[in-house]
């Protein structure tokens, strides 16, 4: 891999519904070379995903508002369990943890746990990575809404080592500007933003727009490596697979 954070390596494809037959050659032929699948999946559609040559990890949704950070903290871990044991590591996890507004507790509690309880990367409310937590090292981005870079405890994001991968573009799928987007993020929250490198878009899979690599209907370059796309649904939708 090129670095630690190997998601950066691989283009991503969101898989939340796969209904249809997932067309691996298709994908490929659009430079994809990852698949976040969806937590509730089963292990024989990872294992069919990582068979037909795709990096796989793990889509991971999760309510701000009606759950708690420490049982998502350990929700998480049970489908690593499931669907990743003993995998060495191979299996990165995508955060889309939302609303953003009002959720740094829920975030705290996620990453570091609460007094008896274990989170991601800590335990007991504290900044650990010391194996206390659920996964304290496992590769892990998240994502979120776009310009919400002062909504969230980015310091604590920063520590635990993830990697964002911002949204571009609004809940009604309307496009907002990437690069604003991802500047948002290296701006930060009090001025400690994240590093460039570890930044890239989650971008529309052709609701509204196409992803940016077509240009007058023709595909014209390959997604940044880290790009996650918005989703296989919404590529069979515009036509595209």
């Amino acid at each position: 891999m090129a670095n630690a954070h190997y998601t950066r390596d691989f283009v991503w494809l969101a898989v939340t519904d796969d209904s249809f037959n997932i067309p691996y050659a298709a994908l490929s032929g659009l430079g994809i070379t990852g698949i976040f699948r969806h937590a509730a999946d089963t292990v024989a559609k990872f294992n069919a995903d990582r068979a037909a040559g795709f990096k796989t990890g793990v889509f991971f949704p999760a309510s701000t508002t009606n759950q708690l950070g420490t049982d998502v903290a350990r929700l998480v871990n049970d489908v690593r369990l499931r669907v990743a044991l003993n995998d060495g590591g191979a299996t990165p996890f995508l955060l889309d943890f939302e609303p953003s507004h009002g959720s740094t507790a829920f975030w705290k509690a996620f990453l570091w746990g609460t007094p008896g309880k274990r989170g991601y990367r800590g335990s007991n409310g504290m900044f650990s990575m010391d194996g206390s937590g659920y996964m304290p090292g496992r590769v892990t981005d998240f994502t979120p809404e776009p310009f919400k870079a002062t909504e969230l405890p980015v310091s604590d994001l920063l520590v635990a080592h993830l990697d964002c991968r911002v949204q571009y573009y609004f809940g009604d799928m309307s496009p907002v500007d990437g690069g604003e987007a991802r500047e948002d993020w290296e701006v930060g929250l009090n001025g400690i933003g994240f590093p460039r490198e570890a930044i890239r878009g989650f971008v529309d899979g052709g609701r509204v727009i196409k992803p940016p690599m077509f240009y007058e209907g023709r595909r014209v370059r390959n997604l940044e490596p880290g790009t996650v796309i918005w989703n296989a649904n919404l590529l069979r939708e515009g036509g595209l697979i």
